[in-house]
C-alpha cells in the first residue's frame, strides 16, 4: 500500500436548529446516499485500471467502504444501480455492528448510533509496468490523477506503463468525466466563472463550498472529501490565479512608477531591479545556502517585492528630485541622494526581513524555507534601491533627461508645468556661508 492513493469521505448529519430530525448518520434515505457517493468512485470508467488486484487480477473490495458494509455485493440490486433504499430494521441490524473506524462518535450508550462517519477508498500501486511505488513515481502520480481530473482521448501513457489503455474503446475526442467534476455537479458547487476557457479562474468551486445533501424527512447530510491529487490540483488552481493577479499588480506599479517619476525609462529600469530580486535571491538561497526546497507559493513572495521595492523607489527619487541645486555637482547630488536612502530605508526593511525571520524559527518545512527565501528578497531589495537605483537615475540626468520631450507620457504629466506654488521644495546641499567676523575694536 506504500504510495497508493487514498480518497476519504466523510458524512455528517446536517441538523437544521429546532427541526427535531434524526441525528444520527445511519438513515435509510442516508445510507442510500453514501452507497451513491462511493460508487461516483468505485464505479468510475477508470477505476479498472487504477484498483488494487486480487490473485484472479480483478479489483478487490475495498477494506474501509462504509457502503460495502450495508449493501454486500452479492445483494445489490442492479435495477436500483445496487444502492436500493433499506428499511429502518435492517439499518438498525447492520449498524449495531459497525466497526468503530465508521463511527468513532456515539450519541448515547446504544452501539452505532453515530452523527459522523466516514469511507476510505483506495487505489492500488504500483501500476502495471512499474516495478515498485517509487518507480518513476510523478509518472504514476500523473496517471492515476487522471481519475480525478478528467482526460480527452487519446492519450499517451508513459512509456512504462504496460496495462489497458484508458482510451480503449473510445474514439478519438471523447473526454472522460473526472471524478472531481462529478462531485462538483452532484453538490452544486459553483467557481468563477462557471463555463467558458477561463472556468473555475477567479474563483474556484472550493472556496465557500459546503457540500450536502438534502434528504427529506432525514434532514441534510454534509459530505466532505479529500485526496492528495486534488489537494494538489487546487493548490496549484490558487497560486495561478495568485500569480496573474501578480502580473496586474506589476503592470499598475510600473505606470504609476513611470508617472510619478514622469519617465518611462526610470519606470521600466526601477520595475526590472524590482522583478530581479526573485531570481537574484533564488541564488543565494539555492547556491550559498544549499535550501532546495522551492514550491510555487516561493513566488508569491513578488508582492513583497513590489510593496517593498516600489516604497524604496520612491523614497530615492524624491532624495534626488530634492537636490536640484546649480551649486552641487551631480557626483554629490547622487551620493547625498544614496545616503539618505540608506538611512530612511534601512530601519524599514530590517525590521521587515527581521519578522520573516522570525517565522523561519518554525519547524514547518514549507513555512521556514518560505520566511528565508522572503528574508532574501528584502534584503537584494534593499542593496539594489541603495546601489543601483541612484547609479539608473544619474544615467538617465546625464544621458537620457534630454529627449524627455519625445515622451508623451512625461508631458502629460510633466511638474514643470505645475505653478510654482505647487512645485516640491528644493533642499539645497550646500549650507550657506556664516558671516565673516568683525575685528575688535582697539
Amino acid at each position: 500500500w506504500e504510495g497508493a492513493e487514498s480518497f476519504l469521505y466523510l458524512f455528517s448529519h446536517r441538523e437544521e436548529p429546532g427541526s427535531g430530525e434524526d441525528p444520527s448518520i445511519f438513515t435509510p434515505a442516508k445510507v442510500k446516499s453514501i452507497c451513491e457517493i462511493e460508487d461516483m468512485f468505485l464505479g468510475h470508467e477508470l477505476y479498472p485500471r487504477f484498483c488494487r488486484l486480487d490473485d484472479d487480477g480483478a479489483c478487490s473490495p475495498q477494506a474501509n467502504s462504509l457502503a460495502a458494509i450495508f449493501y454486500p455485493e452479492d445483494s445489490r440490486d442492479p435495477a436500483t444501480g445496487g444502492c436500493q433504499l433499506l428499511t429502518l430494521q435492517q439499518v438498525d441490524a447492520l449498524r449495531r455492528e459497525i466497526p468503530p473506524f465508521f463511527a468513532s462518535t456515539f450519541s448515547g450508550s446504544e452501539r452505532g448510533k453515530s452523527q459522523v462517519s466516514r469511507s476510505m477508498l483506495m487505489l492500488g500501486t504500483p501500476l502495471q509496468g512499474f516495478s515498485h511505488p517509487r518507480d518513476h513515481w510523478k509518472e504514476q502520480l500523473t496517471m492515476r490523477g487522471t481519475m480525478f481530473s478528467g482526460v480527452a482521448c487519446p492519450y499517451e501513457p508513459p512509456p512504462q506503463y504496460t496495462g489497458r489503455s484508458l482510451c480503449e474503446g473510445k474514439p478519438d475526442g471523447h473526454v472522460i468525466k473526472g471524478l472531481e467534476e462529478m462531485l462538483f455537479e452532484r453538490f452544486r458547487m459553483m467557481g468563477v466563472p462557471p463555463e467558458g476557457p477561463y472556468k473555475n479562474f477567479i474563483r474556484t468551486p472550493y472556496m465557500d463550498a459546503t457540500p450536502y445533501e438534502k434528504l427529506g424527512e432525514d434532514g441534510d447530510m454534509t459530505v466532505e472529501f479529500y485526496c492528495e491529487t486534488l489537494w494538489d490540483a487546487e493548490v496549484f488552481r490558487t497560486i495561478t490565479m495568485d500569480l496573474s493577479i501578480a502580473i496586474l499588480a506589476v503592470v499598475a506599479i510600473w505606470i504609476y512608477l513611470s508617472v510619478h517619476t514622469e519617465s518611462v525609462f526610470i519606470g521600466s529600469m526601477a520595475m526590472f531591479l524590482i522583478l530581479t530580486t526573485i531570481p537574484v535571491a533564488f541564488f543565494f538561497y539555492y547556491n550559498v545556502l544549499r535550501l532546495r526546497f522551492f514550491a510555487q507559493f516561493h513566488v508569491l513572495t513578488v508582492f513583497i517585492a513590489l510593496g517593498v521595492g516600489a516604497d524604496s523607489t520612491f523614497v530615492t527619487f524624491d532624495c534626488w528630485r530634492q537636490m536640484q541645486d546649480g551649486a552641487i555637482t551631480r557626483v554629490d547630488r547622487l551620493y547625498l541622494a544614496a545616503q539618505r536612502t540608506m538611512r530612511s530605508c534601512l530601519a524599514t526593511t530590517a525590521t521587515t526581513a527581521a519578522s520573516f525571520l522570525t517565522m523561519a524559527l518554525t519547524p514547518i518545512m514549507p513555512i521556514h524555507t518560505f520566511a528565508v527565501f522572503a528574508s532574501l528578497v528584502l534584503a537584494v531589495d534593499y542593496v539594489f534601491a541603495v546601489l543601483v537605483f541612484p547609479s539608473i537615475l544619474m544615467i538617465y540626468d546625464a544621458h537620457l533627461a534630454t529627449f524627455r520631450p519625445l515622451c508623451c507620457l512625461c508631458l502629460l504629466f510633466s511638474r514643470n508645468q505645475q505653478t510654482p506654488s505647487s512645485t516640491p521644495p528644493r533642499i539645497t546641499a550646500v549650507p550657506p556661508k556664516p558671516p565673516a567676523k568683525s575685528e575688535p575694536s582697539v
